[in-house]
């Protein structure tokens, strides 16, 4: 006999007192009758699934809350970096934050290891890399910087698993939807098995 799951606002009785056998009943009609409203229970390949996109969307929240983390300690150093690039964990911006974690004061060499495509100065950007800077403050910056080579290495294991537990299910059922996302990379595989795994909640 199949066990079903239903949602309890789908099997409201009348007032009054509850009895068990006729709670019973009417739960047997009511499901007779398709009346009832049946919860969808994933398996255990989808749970799976979705604990992975779940522990990656956690990695990420971490990733977004230590860069603001970073943001604030440049604040107290009197580093004005995210005015001058537009992505603080950039390219750029990641040579620029390992050179001050390594001991680097200079503004003018630190300004060198700016892209030639940011849109600013060399001026302007001497101008925001000039600050006070203590070893403590080097010392955390270099602690956050391992971190989040952590993360980003976590993240970009995950999305390999995820893909991976996908790939058998790609020419079943979904082999144009398969085809596109190959093409666009694993971001996008990620992204659509965070779409299916919402189903399940």
């Amino acid at each position: 006999m199949p066990l079903h799951l239903a949602q309890a606002f789908s099997n409201r009785a009348p007032r009054g007192r509850k009895h068990d056998f006729k709670d019973a009943e009417r739960l047997v009609r009511r499901l007779i009758a398709n009346e009832l409203i049946l919860s969808f229970v994933p398996g255990g390949e989808q749970r799976i699934w979705r604990n992975m996109t779940r522990m990656k969307l956690q990695f990420t929240r971490d990733r977004v809350r230590l860069q603001n983390q970073m943001e604030c300690l440049l604040e107290e150093m009197r580093i004005k970096l995210s005015i001058v690039v537009s992505h603080l964990l950039g390219a750029s911006g990641l040579r620029i934050l390992r050179a001050l974690a390594e001991g680097e004061t200079d503004p003018k060499q630190l300004a060198r290891l700016g892209d030639e495509r940011l849109r600013c100065t060399e001026e302007q950007l001497v101008d925001a890399l000039t600050g006070r800077v203590q070893p403590l403050h080097r010392g955390m910056l270099a602690l956050q910087l391992e971190r989040l080579q952590l993360i980003d290495t976590q993240i970009a294991q995950l999305k390999g698993m995820i893909a991976q537990a996908m790939k058998p299910h790609g020419p079943i059922g979904l082999e144009p939807q398969w085809t596109v996302l190959q093409a666009r990379g694993r971001k996008a595989v990620g992204t659509h098995i965070e779409c299916l795994c919402r189903s399940c909640d």
